[in-house]
């Protein structure tokens, strides 16, 4: 039930965003809010659920990713920097954003992955990418930069720029 709860608040949020109520998820559902808060005594406690279970998702993908000796290395970078199909990265995108307003502990949990994930990346993608003069020694601190530009501008403006520029 825990899990259902998780994936159909998921489906409120790429609706209504982060505002939606314990009252929409239990009609959504056609559950009772008792029920819900037997589950998760708070919505701030459910949210955190949801941003641990989206990390764990990012987590599993990214580590599938570099560990497939069958990708080259450049479908690797490829596959991580675009790691969620376009169509998802508005709702992605919106989610990151109600996080850095109304839950900023939330997004300062997304963050932390995110530093996390990049001395994983390092410490093998960029690494094997020196080793096999596939591209030039660059400092690492040039790389993130670039990395996390990218994926910035996706994730943060996404919402807006895919949109705008008939991108899906």
């Amino acid at each position: 039930m825990r899990e259902r709860i998780i994936s159909v608040a998921g489906e409120l949020i790429d609706e209504l965003g982060i505002k939606f109520t314990m009252s929409d998820l239990a009609a959504r559902m056609a559950v009772s809010k008792h029920t819900l808060y037997e589950y998760f005594h708070s919505k701030e406690e459910l949210i955190s659920a949801i941003v641990d279970s989206f990390l764990l998702e990012v987590n599993q993908r990214h580590r599938k990713i570099i560990q497939d000796e069958k990708l080259t290395l450049a479908d690797k970078i490829k596959s991580l920097t675009f790691i969620y199909p376009m169509e998802q990265i508005s709702h992605i995108s919106r989610l990151l954003s109600d996080l850095h307003h109304y839950y900023p502990e939330e997004r300062a949990k997304v963050e932390r992955y995110r530093e996390e994930f990049w001395q994983l990346l390092v410490a093998t993608i960029f690494r094997e990418g020196v080793e096999s003069n596939y591209f030039k020694s660059v400092n690492p601190a040039i790389l993130q930069m670039l990395y996390n530009g990218i994926t910035d501008q996706l994730l943060n403006n996404g919402f807006r720029f895919l949109p705008q520029n008939n991108i899906t």
